[in-house]
């Protein structure tokens, strides 16, 4: 069985454990164990009949909004996403546009495949730690 690239796989661990993906508590992802709250699933609920088109791709009314109550960011500093994925492609795209991208390692991996994927090209800047002085330098 091949290993995930992405944590959040509870069908692969369970497998793997040879138990009930009930039975994992997965800590190699960011999602709530306990799921939504219930002031989230109330608002959903109290706005479904508002979905009746695809909302605006630009997110241009949420920004403002979020600029208000946020008064030190302007709407252009704003960028909402469908989650860190999201947020961390459309960063590696724009950081592909600069000269280089400075990358410390060891990181998590999807910034490096994420700079890849837009032909970013990579400086890295590797620390390790010195087994003898315990100090931390670049390799």
């Amino acid at each position: 069985m091949r290993r995930p690239i992405h944590g959040g796989n509870l069908a692969w661990a369970a497998a793997l454990a040879g138990c009930s993906p009930s039975l994992i508590l997965d800590f190699s992802a960011s999602i709530n164990p306990l799921g939504p709250p219930k002031s989230a699933i109330a608002a959903i609920e109290s706005h479904l009949n508002d979905l009746i088109a695809y909302p605006d791709p630009n997110y241009y009314e949420l920004k403002e909004v979020l600029s208000q109550l946020h008064p030190t960011l302007t709407a252009d500093w704003i960028l909402p996403g469908n989650g860190s994925a999201e947020l961390l492609t459309w960063a590696a795209r724009e950081l592909s546009e600069l000269e280089e991208t400075y990358l410390i390692t060891p990181a998590f991996s999807d910034y490096q495949r994420a700079l890849k994927a837009f032909d970013a090209k990579i400086r890295e800047y590797r620390l390790f730690v010195e087994a003898d002085q315990g100090t931390t330098g670049q390799g």
